[in-house]
């Protein structure tokens, strides 16, 4: 019977782990702090079946599938084959006109073969490459070795017609790379330059198993480009612990999805807004709307490790804050850059001392001391125990060696002691050009704040949610973007700020329309409805709906169901004459009675006249007969 139970529980196991963690696994994630706009890809499922499904689809980077403010579970079923793709050289220069006939050396993933440049050529050595058609950013990989004392900068065109400089051109949609070779030091005799491998590795579709919770739509993102790219990173860690607790079952009727990610229509393109977009921004997470790139290695001065020397890829492998490039200690933590004999070497890389142990091993850097004997083990040699202040604190450890600071506080973390720190913002070289006390450091900080912090509230523009009115606390009870401080619905999210009326109360929080319903529940907000009709139930009032589509809504619409533009009332009696069965104007309303009215006139006129007429033609006869009076006078 143990044994039976034993085994039960050993079957029953991983599905009680992911009923204890699966269906709630994400349930308290604020869904509202998901920002799709930073992913550059995007796709989506329709009519999927719930349960297991195969997904067929391009491998992307921070690759994310939703369904029901859900993350799904997903893991690879089987991997797309790679290929290399074919590409021609177009043309080439530094080299002799046998060049071409290399190409395909270029593209073999083999080390051993090459193309080798003319070290006695004086041309420019550039090369450009056409391949075919458009590669897709993020499709695939770019492969290139060289050797030499030249540095590579790569130009790209779409149509061999407009370049631009890139660093990565795995981020960029191109057809033709040029790539242009610089000197890296014009003083070393030797012009070598070789060209190991240059490819462009493309992956077929990956397959992924897809653990779907419904039959809803499935959103995916892909390719994270906003600056707090960890957060995502732990997203996608997390959705990998969840798989491993997921049970993925399919058969020969397990349903399979071809898709293929397009370009995200919500992708902010400007993540520091500074209106010049991401792809071509020289700090795209840092505001720097000049682009100034003082020493033109692509990196804009806001965010390069060091303006005075070219760092093209910012190599920093010690992560001192100094790009290799410029750092006298590459492989060290040395931000303070300390050369006490000026060899171009750090003390913390050299031997400065003698004594056969190396700077960051050695407890006492400038005093030989090969026993390394420290008899108070506090990692300072006996040979240079010093304390100049007089604070108790050896010079060694003391970071601010000639001002007294027992508590030795150093609020910026930088090294150097708030007594004697010249910057109460993190800058271990403690550099200041022009010598009045203040790092450089603060000042640029102060100058920029001064620039770009419209209200003075110490909040940088781009990340203010009241641009111009004073709110450092940046309360956003809301959550709408919007500080409250200048939120005309500081209790409702609209992040429009939309209000017609201009009354400084937005219309999504006000009864505009004055029917007793606020703007946000409001089917109709500016036209008073208080019954809320909508017949269709489109979520539209009927009131302010436009049934007959001529621009009019149904409540100013003088024939709401017949299309009447213009809407023409030639009687005035607000029924438009599209649909108004009866003219109202006096003599149009009264038609039949002005018709037989103009008759009768016409009739008692007639007469009249013919009264007159006949009357008129018997005097006439009474005039032209002579009278019996006279008749008896001309007898007489």
């Amino acid at each position: 019977m143990k044994k039976l139970f034993l085994l039960l529980f050993i079957l029953l196991f991983p599905l009680i782990t992911q009923a204890a963690t699966g269906s709630d696994w994400d349930s308290e994630y604020d869904w509202d702090s998901f920002d799709s706009s930073c992913f550059l890809k995007t796709a989506n499922m329709s009519n999927v079946k719930q349960g297991t499904v195969k997904v067929e689809i391009q491998k992307e980077n921070n690759f994310l599938l939703i369904q029901d403010k859900k993350f799904l579970p997903n893991k690879v079923f089987s991997y797309g084959q790679e290929k290399y793709l074919d590409y021609q050289i177009f043309s080439i220069k530094g080299i002799g006109k046998e060049a071409l006939k290399y190409e395909s050396y270029l593209n073999d993933g083999n080390l051993q073969t090459g193309l080798y440049f003319d070290p006695y050529s004086r041309e420019k050595r550039e090369m450009l490459v056409d391949l075919g058609v458009v590669l897709n950013a993020n499709s695939f990989s770019f492969i290139f070795n060289h050797k030499g004392t030249f540095v590579p900068h790569f130009f790209i065109s779409k149509d061999n017609l407009g370049f631009i400089e890139v660093r990565n051109v795995e981020k960029y949609d191109f057809r033709y790379l040029k790539i242009i070779f610089d000197e890296y030091d014009s003083k070393v005799n030797d012009k070598n330059l070789s060209i190991q491998e240059l490819g462009f590795l493309k992956s077929g579709d990956h397959t992924y198993l897809v653990k779907t919770n419904s039959s809803e739509p499935v959103l995916l993102y892909a390719d994270y480009r906003c600056e707090d790219g960890e957060k995502v990173r732990q997203l996608v860690n997390f959705v990998q612990n969840k798989t491993r607790n997921t049970i993925f079952s399919i058969n020969s009727n397990t349903e399979k999805y071809s898709l293929s990610f397009t370009d995200n229509p919500f992708y902010n393109s400007d993540i520091d807004k500074d209106l010049i977009d991401n792809e071509k921004d020289n700090c795209p997470f840092t505001y720097n709307k000049d682009q100034s790139d003082v020493d033109s290695d692509l990196i804009g001065d806001v965010c390069d490790l060091d303006n005075a020397v070219k760092n093209f890829y910012e190599k920093d492998r010690d992560g001192d804050g100094l790009g290799d490039i410029s750092d006298n200690c590459p492989n060290v933590y040395n931000p303070q850059q300390i050369d006490s004999n000026a060899d171009k070497r750090g003390d913390l890389c050299a031997d400065d001392d003698g004594d056969g142990v190396i700077g960051y091993r050695d407890n006492c850097i400038s005093t030989p001391n090969a026993d390394q004997r420290d008899v108070n083990v506090n990692l300072v040699g006996d040979a240079c125990e010093f304390d100049k202040d007089k604070d108790e604190i050896f010079d060694s450890v003391d970071n601010c060696i000639t001002i007294s600071n027992y508590e030795q506080i150093d609020v910026d973390n930088d090294g150097i002691g708030d007594e004697c720190d010249n910057c109460e913002l993190y800058n271990p070289r403690q550099i200041d050009k022009n010598h009045n006390g203040m790092g450089d450091r603060c000042e640029e900080e102060e100058k920029y704040k001064k620039e770009n912090d419209e209200d003075g509230d110490g909040v940088l523009d781009a990340k203010d949610n009241c641009v111009a009115v004073f709110n450092t606390l940046q309360f956003d009870k809301d959550k709408d973007g919007v500080g409250d401080s200048c939120d005309n619905c500081p209790e409702l999210q609209n992040k429009k700020q939309e209000d017609l009326n201009e009354n400084g109360i937005g219309d999504f929080c006000e009864d505009e329309d004055g029917d007793k319903i606020v703007g946000y529940l409001d089917n109709c907000p500016v036209h008073e409805n208080f019954d809320q009709s909508d017949v269709d139930n489109d979520g539209v009032g009927d009131v302010c709906e436009d049934d007959d589509k001529d621009g009019v809504v149904f409540s100013d619409d003088n024939c709401p169901y017949d299309s009447n533009r213009r809407q023409m009332d030639i009687d005035g009696d607000g029924v438009g004459d599209k649909c108004d069965d009866k003219d109202d104007r006096f003599i149009e309303s009264n038609k039949e009675m002005f018709f037989i009215f103009v008759i009768a006139i016409t009739i008692v006129f007639s007469v009249l006249i013919f009264f007159m007429i006949k009357k008129i033609k018997r005097n006439d006869e009474e005039e032209s007969f002579p009278k019996d009076e006279d008749i008896k006078e001309e007898e007489k």
